[in-house]
């Protein structure tokens, strides 16, 4: 199944409060993020003083039915193509260490490794990559997000 996942940023895409107030007409233009967007800057002021917050000439509930009308259910997720939540995701600031390395070699799948050739075809430094990647996998299996279920 095909899902979407939208990433919001509160900060962007959202009407400016010294300009001219913002139209129902223009909403309608805004793209999904955008409206995700505007939906989670309201936050805390989602009754008569949104408009006065947001900066714009229509009410909370409009917003919302826009959203609905293209396909979203409250809790801000697509349903058309699922139930899936929107993701916020973690940023990783990835930089080439100075600790020593070493060389390991490791057997994988054959489609594993064309997917990880082509993950990587713009990284300059593929094993700094490759140790961020591991290292979270590790952090997750160790902090319980993750499980491991073997089948013998």
């Amino acid at each position: 199944m095909d899902t979407q996942n939208i990433t919001l940023t509160a900060t962007e895409n959202v009407a400016p409060t010294t300009s001219a107030k913002m139209t129902k007409e223009e909403l309608q233009l805004k793209s999904d993020i955008e409206l995700l967007a505007l939906v989670e800057k309201s936050k805390g002021h989602t009754g008569n003083d949104f408009s006065e917050y947001m900066n714009c000439d229509f009410s909370y509930s409009f917003l919302t039915t826009t959203l609905k009308d293209r396909g979203y259910e409250n809790g801000w997720h697509k349903t058309s193509e699922g139930t899936s939540p929107v993701i916020k995701p973690t940023a990783i600031c990835m930089k080439k260490s100075d600790k020593e390395t070493t060389r390991k070699s490791f057997i994988i799948d054959e489609d594993v490794a064309s997917e990880w050739k082509e993950f990587n075809k713009n990284v300059p430094f593929p094993s700094v990559t490759l140790g961020f990647a591991l290292r979270r996998f590790m952090d997750d299996y160790k902090s319980g997000l993750i499980k491991f279920e073997l089948e013998i």
